[in-house]
C-alpha cells in the first residue's frame, strides 16, 4: 500500500537535535470525549516507544519490524527487488481520557539511523509518521495526523546504537513531559521531513516482548562494580534502580563469559554492549530502550541495584518437546530452542543476539525445517520470506548474504539458496503454497545467477569482491573444496524446485531443469570423484564429503559404505554447519542410527556433549574456538531429526501440512527412551517410547480426523487413526 492509503493526509516528521545522536520525545496533543473510540496508526524509524497521557500504549519493544525499508545505494551496483515498511496499529480507546489528551513517541535510531559498525550508511534521520482515527458515540470518525503541529524536546535517551548500547541522563528529566504536566522550557516546533517510498503494509508477524523476567545472582563484589550472572546465556536487558542520593555515572558491562577468575567479565565476548546512565540522586529505572543485549553476566559500576532481568525476544511461542534417557540430546533440544528464541528479534532470525545480529540468510535457511517444526513461527517465517525475496538483485538474480540487507559475507549456495530452502519448508510444514508460487520466477532468477558465476560446470564465485564460502565453521582448516559445497546446493535446490514445478503446474519447467541438474552431476564427477582402485570417495571423505555427495544422488555403494565406516570410527563431528546437518540427515536416512546417535551425543575432542560439559546455555558458534559467540543456533538444524528419525514424525514423500503422516522411529540401540511432539496444522503428533527387558513399547498420538501409516522397528506397517495408539515389539 501506498502512504496515502494508510495514513491519509499524515505527514513525516523530524526534530533537529544539535546532538544527531540523541532520541527526541515528539509530542501531539488532541482532544476526546467520553464514549470515543480510537486507533492509533504509527510508524517511527528506526525504532519508537509509544505513550499516551503518559501511560506505555503497548509490551511491544523494538518497533517497527526490521525489513528493506527504502532504495538507497546499498547493495552498490545492485538493484533490490523490493522494500517494505511495517505499520503498527493499536487500539487505544482505554487510555483515552475526557477532554485533553497527548500522544507522545520517544524515537531512537535502530536499523534506519543506525550504522553497522559504522561500515553500513544509515538510511536516513529519525522520523515519525502517525494517525489517530478517533470514532464519536454517534458514529462519526474523525482523524489526528502528524501534520508539522508537533512539538519535540530531547529525552534523556542522549544516544541509541542497536549494536552497542545506549547512553541515558536523567539529569532534568520530567515523567511529566510524556502528558501536558511539567512542561518547562525547551520544546521546540518539529519540521517535515522525507516521505519515505516504500509499500506500507501490516503483518501478524509476532513483535519483540518480555518472555520471562529472572532473578539474577551476584557472583562477584569489590569496591568499584558488581558482577551479575543471568543464569543463561540470553537476549535482553537488566532493570536497574539507581540508589537514593547517588549522583553520577552508571555503566553496565555485558558479557557472555567471565574472565579468568571471575573477579570480572571476559572483554572478548562483551561485543562493545554497554549501558550508561547518569543520575542526579533521585532513584529513577534504567534499561533500554531501543536495543537489546546478548549477554549471560553483565557488570554494574556505579550506585544501583538490580531488579530483574528481562529476556526478551518475538513473541512466538514452544510448540514442541523432546526428552530421552540421554542427557546429550536433551541438552542439545532445550539449548538449540533457547538459542532459537534469543535469535529472533524484530522478524527476522538473526546469527547471534549482539556481534551482528543480522538475518543471515545461510544461517537462516539451515535452521528453518528445526524452527518451523519447533516453535508457533508461521507469521514470523511469512514476514521473512518477503524479506529473502526483496533482497535479491533483479539485475543478476542474486540473493544476498542477508535479508534485509546489511553488509555482511557468505557464499551462492548455503546463503543464496535461502530463496528457494525457506519458502519449502513453509509449504511443507503449513501445506501452504503461496509463498513456492510467488517467489517461483525468482528461484529460477537466481539459477540464472548460480550459471553465470560457474566454471566448467562448477559454481566457483559469487560476487566480485565479496565472499565465496562453501561449508562454514568446520573445527579444522577447510578441506571440502568450495565449489563441491556450492554446486551441491544448486543441485540440491533444482529437486526441490522440481518439486515445486510439480506443486504449482509448472512442469513443461522440468524437462529443462533435469537436464542442467545432469550437468551439474557430471561435473561434480569429474572433479571430485575418485574412481581409482574403486575408491570411489568424494574429496577422500573430508568433512562429510560423501554425505553431500549421497544426498544428491551420487556415488556408489562403495561411497556410502565409506561414508558410514569413517563416522563410525571416527565418532565426532569433522564438519561444519552444513555438513553436519547434512550428515545426520543421511546416516538416518541409510538406515545408520546408531551412527548418527554417536556423532550428536559425542563429547571430546568437540562436539554438543562437549559444549554441554562445559556449561553452555547456547549453541556455540564454533565447535572448539571460545573466542566467538556463544549463541548461534545455526548448529541446532539436527533437531529436526529428533523429531523426524529418533521419534519418527514424517511425512510421505509429496505431503504438505501433515495431510499423510508418516510414524517411522529410528531403532537406535544405545537409547531405551524417548518421547517428544511436534504441533501441525493437523494438530499434536506425539510419539515415545520405552523399552521394557526385551520389548519396546510405543505410544503414538494422531490428530483427529488424520490417518498415519506407522513403520515400527519390526518392519509391519500399521495404520493409526485419530487418537492415542500403544503398540509392542
Amino acid at each position: 500500500m501506498k502512504q496515502v492509503e494508510v495514513f491519509g493526509e499524515a505527514k513525516w516528521i523530524a526534530a533537529t537535535p544539535k546532538n544527531i545522536e540523541a532520541a527526541p520525545l515528539i509530542r501531539r496533543s488532541f482532544d476526546a470525549s467520553r464514549g470515543d473510540e480510537a486507533t492509533l496508526r504509527i510508524i517511527g524509524l528506526g525504532t519508537f516507544e509509544a505513550f499516551m497521557n503518559g501511560k506505555r500504549i503497548s509490551e511491544d519493544y523494538f518497533l517497527p519490524l526490521n525489513s528493506e525499508y527504502e532504495k538507497t545505494e546499498f547493495p552498490v551496483g545492485e538493484e533490490l527487488t523490493g522494500f517494505r515498511i511495517y505499520v503498527t496499529e493499536y487500539d487505544v480507546t482505554e487510555y483515552l481520557c475526557e477532554g485533553a489528551n497527548t500522544l507522545a513517541v520517544l524515537v531512537g535510531a535502530g536499523w534506519y539511523n543506525g550504522c553497522y559498525y559504522g561500515i553500513h550508511k544509515c538510511y536516513g534521520e529519525k522520523k515519525l509518521i502517525f494517525k489517530i482515527d478517533i470514532k464519536g458515540a454517534d458514529g462519526a470518525v474523525r482523524s489526528v495526523v502528524s501534520d508539522g503541529s508537533e512539538i519535540w524536546r530531547e529525552s534523556f535517551v542522549k544516544k541509541s546504537d542497536i549494536n552497542k548500547g545506549e547512553s541515558h541522563d536523567y539529569r532534568g528529566w520530567c515523567d511529566g513531559w510524556l502528558c501536558d504536566a511539567a512542561d518547562g522550557d525547551g520544546w521546540e516546533n518539529v519540521r517535515l521531513s522525507k516521505p519515505v517510498e516504500s509499500d506500507y503494509c501490516f503483518t501478524e508477524c509476532p513483535p519483540d516482548r518480555v518472555r520471562e523476567r529472572i532473578l539474577p545472582r551476584l557472583v562477584y563484589e569489590c569496591d568499584e562494580y558488581r558482577i551479575y550472572d543471568a543464569l543463561s546465556n540470553l537476549s535482553g536487558y537488566p532493570t536497574l534502580v539507581s540508589d537514593e542520593g547517588y549522583s553520577g555515572e552508571i555503566k553496565v558491562t555485558f558479557s557472555e563469559d567471565l574472565a579468568q577468575g571471575g573477579e570480572d567479565v571476559d572483554e572478548a565476548h562483551v561485543f562493545y554492549q554497554e549501558l550508561y546512565a547518569t543520575v542526579d540522586g533521585t532513584p529513577c529505572e534504567i534499561f533500554p530502550r531501543f536495543t537489546w543485549y546478548g549477554f549471560r553476566y553483565f557488570k554494574v559500576e556505579g550506585g544501583a541495584w538490580v531488579k530483574d532481568v528481562a529476556l526478551v525476544c518475538s513473541a512466538v511461542e514452544v510448540t514442541s518437546g523432546f526428552d530421552s534417557d540421554n542427557e546429550v540430546l536433551n541438552w542439545t533440544y532445550g539449548a538449540y530452542i533457547h538459542t532459537q528464541l534469543t535469535n529472533m528479534h524484530r522478524g527476522i532470525p538473526s546469527d547471534c543476539p549482539h556481534k551482528e545480529r543480522l538475518g543471515y540468510t545461510g544461517d537462516g535457511q539451515l535452521v528453518a525445517r528445526a524452527s518451523i517444526m519447533s516453535l508457533g513461527a508461521k507469521e514470523f517465517y511469512k514476514k521473512w520470506i518477503k524479506d529473502i525475496s526483496d533482497c535479491q538483485d533483479k539485475l543478476t538474480g542474486r540473493v544476498q548474504y542477508t535479508a534485509p540487507f546489511y553488509y555482511c559475507g557468505g557464499g551462492p549456495g548455503g546463503w543464496g539458496c535461502a530463496i528457494i530452502t525457506v519458502p519449502y519448508e513453509y509449504y511443507r510444514f503449513y501445506g501452504d503454497d503461496t509463498y513456492i508460487r510467488e517467489l517461483y520466477p525468482q528461484m529460477l532468477r537466481f539459477f540464472d545467477f548460480l550459471d553465470e558465476h560457474s566454471e566448467a560446470g562448477v559454481v566457483t564465485s559469487y560476487k566480485e569482491g565479496g565472499w565465496c564460502l562453501g561449508d562454514w565453521c568446520t573445527p579444522v582448516k577447510w578441506t571440502l573444496p568450495t565449489p563441491f559445497v556450492n554446486t551441491y546446493f544448486y543441485v540440491f535446490s533444482i529437486q526441490r524446485v522440481i518439486e515445486i514445478a510439480r506443486v504449482i503446474g509448472r512442469d513443461e519447467d522440468i524437462p529443462a531443469l533435469e537436464e542442467k541438474m545432469a550437468r551439474l552431476k557430471k561435473a561434480i564427477n569429474t572433479f571430485y570423484f575418485n574412481s581409482f582402485e574403486r575408491d570411489d570417495t568424494y574429496v577422500c571423505n573430508a568433512q562429510g564429503a560423501g554425505a553431500f555427495a549421497t544426498d544428491i544422488g551420487l556415488g556408489t555403494e562403495i561411497t556410502r559404505q565409506k561414508l558410514i565406516k569413517y563416522y563410525d570410527e571416527l565418532g565426532y563431528y569433522d564438519t561444519g554447519i552444513f555438513g553436519t546437518e547434512i550428515v545426520t540427515r543421511v546416516l538416518f536416512e541409510l538406515g545408520e542410527a546408531d551412527v548418527a546417535f554417536k556423532l550428536l551425543t559425542a563429547g571430546e575432542p568437540h562436539g554438543y556433549g562437549r559444549w554441554m560439559r562445559i556449561g553452555s546455555t547456547t549453541l556455540r558458534e564454533y565447535w572448539g574456538k571460545e573466542c566467538r559467540s556463544f549463541s548461534h543456533p545455526m548448529f541446532g538444524a539436527v533437531v529436526a531429526h529428533f523429531y523426524e528419525y529418533i521419534l519418527g514424525i514424517r511425512q510421505e514423500m509429496g505431503s504438505a501440512g501433515y495431510e499423510k503422516i508418516l510414524i517411522a522411529p529410528a531403532n537406535i540401540k544405545a537409547l531405551g527412551r524417548a518421547s517428544g511432539h511436534i504441533t501441525t496444522p493437523k494438530g499434536r503428533i506425539a510419539v515415545s517410547y520405552v523399552t521394557e527387558g526385551d520389548k519396546r513399547i510405543y505410544t503414538v498420538e494422531i490428530p483427529e480426523g488424520s490417518v498415519a501409516t506407522v513403520r515400527l522397528p519390526d518392519g509391519i506397517e500399521r495404520t493409526a487413526c485419530g487418537g492415542v495408539h500403544t503398540f509392542e515389539i
